[in-house]
């Protein structure tokens, strides 16, 4: 009832208003949830990016040395089978190995009772031996130069799966970190092992030892959105690199939420990738984890990045308040310009009112001129005659109008089909650039395993080739193992070789296929640009025949102006006398409808009842 009493222009305010406020506050709600959506999504994309990068470097590095120790134990099989037993060649090859790598901490080995030469009781307590004489040397650079030092607690449950682990299972292994003393301080390593095996059984193990000290520059590198961070988890949970040097070492999965560690305990121990949205340490955090596998070992360790979504969601909030902001003053200036604009139209019309009063009194004195209508019938024939030849000229000019429309549309219809031959090819070209992309990856693929054996091989090489010179300095019956090893280096040098070749042949026919789809890619284009000149043309065209559509329409509205004036005055000249004055009654009788009707819009305009108006 309020609204009714209200006069125009505050209705029109009110109405326009409300539907305005609406739209923003609709639109605004929209920006905000999308905008933090598309935050959220990114802030996702960037960690899963960077816990597979910085965990691929992660692997690689323990990748080198689980590579050591299996070409290690492998060189040790060799040796073994030749029967050209030699602790002090096993340690040489020990000593150049950690020589060659400054990132490994320490190289050894560990042999079963007499199973490497079967003469355990004649270096028991020596160099690199303890009091049982079996072959355990322990190669390492932790007092600041290379020494070796007999294993210890190698055969003690716990202390010693570093031996144990490997050589009951038969299968290379990672081992979770531990400290361990050498040169006479505890370190925090972990040790990469693969057996030796001969005839099927295990003989001893050699492993690669590297320091976990290393990773913590990794982790000091990594600041996703400068507040982030990034750690890494071994197998069974503990954390082996973080930005808080305290708590390496310490059980990860104890620091989680209660309903959340058995998830995380199993995607780490499963190597499976993991996200979700955690409170820790009372921060709301997304983290990623991504599984690092190492070599042939089943216990693979974990990549976590840790984002607070405190800091993703900034942004977001940003933009939310700044669209909020903006909206408000938008929605003010709206306002202010609909007052003036309902003001105008409110007094527009008012003026329109008084006019329209004065227009009624007007058509009451018109009403007794209707009489002299009988004198407009002779300007009505010519008139007639007038619009008749109106009528003729028009038609002439449609008809030729519709003659080029044919034509141009016949053009155009012969554009568009060559249009589509031209996207047909446009098409086909694509296709086989598709092609061609995917066999240049394919034989990357192919490049990539065939440089990784050639690697391998050469690592196996140098090895073997040191076996030969070693074995080329002894005399006597020393000779016969000097002719195996001399064997195996031909092989390998074959191998690599063949490898070497194979590889050259893919990489020449990944060049021919990328510039094959070069050329591809030029034959695209030229097919675009030629629809894009056929496009303009058909465009040209259109702009004519729409021309001429507008000539036709205005001739056409001549034709129906002309008809409605020859009925016009065949009803004036079949009218009489008493249809006249027929109409003079009927005009006075819509004169006074239509004064009460400008009544009625008057009493909107100033929001005063019809009684009032009338009193």
């Amino acid at each position: 009832m309020m609204f009714k009493k209200m006069n125009l222009k505050n209705r029109m305010l009110i109405s326009i208003s409300l539907v305005t406020f609406l739209a923003f506050a609709i639109t605004i709600a929209f920006v905000s949830i999308k905008t933090r959506d598309m935050a959220i999504s990114e802030a996702k994309k960037l960690a899963e990016e960077m816990a597979f990068r910085y965990g691929a470097k992660v692997q690689a590095r323990l990748e080198v040395a689980i590579d050591a120790a299996r070409s290690l134990a492998q060189t040790f099989e060799g040796i073994k089978k030749s029967n050209t037993t030699s602790r002090s060649l096993l340690d040489e090859i020990q000593k150049q190995i950690l020589e060659r790598n400054k990132d490994f901490i320490g190289v050894w080995t560990c042999w079963e009772p007499n199973a490497f030469d079967g003469k355990d009781s004649e270096y028991a307590n020596s160099k690199g031996h303890d009091n049982t004489g079996r072959y355990v040397p322990y190669w390492n650079r932790g007092g600041g130069k290379i020494d070796v030092e007999p294993l210890i607690d190698y055969e003690v449950e716990g202390n010693g799966d570093y031996y144990l682990l490997s050589k009951r299972s038969g299968k290379e292994t990672i081992l979770d970190p531990y400290k361990y003393p050498i040169g006479g301080k505890e370190v925090l390593i972990t040790s990469l092992v693969a057996p030796i095996i001969n005839q099927g059984k295990v003989l001893g193990v050699a492993g690669i030892d590297i320091s976990l000290t290393e990773f913590e520059k990794l982790i000091a590198q990594i600041k996703p959105f400068e507040v982030g961070y990034g750690y890494i988890v071994s197998n069974n949970g503990l954390l082996v690199a973080h930005h808080k040097k305290q708590i390496i070492g310490k059980d990860f999965i104890s620091r989680q939420p209660k309903d959340m560690q058995q998830p995380i305990a199993n995607a780490i121990k499963r190597g499976k990738k993991f996200s979700l949205f955690n409170k820790a340490t009372g921060i709301n955090r997304y983290q990623v984890l991504t599984p690092i596998t190492i070599g042939k070992t089943s216990t693979p360790w974990t990549f976590i990045i840790s984002i607070p979504t405190e800091k993703v969601m900034k942004e977001a909030n940003r933009i939310m308040w700044l669209t909020i902001i903006i909206g408000t003053i938008t929605l003010l200036v709206l306002m202010v310009v609909v007052f003036f604009i309902a003001r105008g139209i409110s007094g527009s019309i008012g003026i329109i009112s008084d006019e329209l009063n004065e227009g009624t009194n007007q058509v009451v004195s018109a009403a007794g001129e209707i009489s002299s209508s009988s004198q407009q019938l002779a300007k009505g024939a010519a008139d007639q005659a007038a619009s008749i030849e109106e009528t003729s000229s028009s038609m002439e000019e449609m008809s030729s109008m519709t003659k080029q429309n044919a034509e141009n549309a016949d053009h155009a219809n012969k554009l568009m089909s060559e249009a589509n031959e031209i996207f047909t090819n446009a098409n086909t070209s694509m296709t086989e650039l598709t092609d061609s992309m995917e066999a240049i990856s394919k034989a990357s693929e192919e490049t990539s395993k065939i440089v990784k054996t050639i690697d391998e091989i050469a690592f196996q090489t140098n090895l073997l080739a040191l076996n030969a010179a070693v074995e080329a300095a002894r005399a006597g019956e020393a000779g016969a193992g000097f002719a195996v090893v001399a064997d195996e280096v031909r092989n390998l040098a074959m191998r690599a070789a063949n490898a070497a070749k194979d590889t050259a042949g893919l990489i020449e026919g990944t060049v021919k296929k990328t510039q094959l789809g070069f050329t591809l890619v030029g034959k695209t284009n030229e097919d675009f640009q030629l629809v894009m000149k056929s496009t303009d043309e058909i465009g040209s065209l259109i702009t004519k025949i729409s021309t001429a559509s507008s000539e036709q329409a205005r001739g056409i509205e001549q034709i129906n102006n002309a008809v409605n004036q020859m009925d016009s005055v065949v009803q004036q000249n079949a009218a009489n006398a008493e249809e006249s004055a027929s109409a003079s009654e009927e005009l006075n009788a819509q004169a006074d409808q239509m004064k009460a009707l400008v009544n009625q819009l008057t009493a909107l305009i100033s929001a005063q009842e019809q009684m009032d108006l009338e009193e």
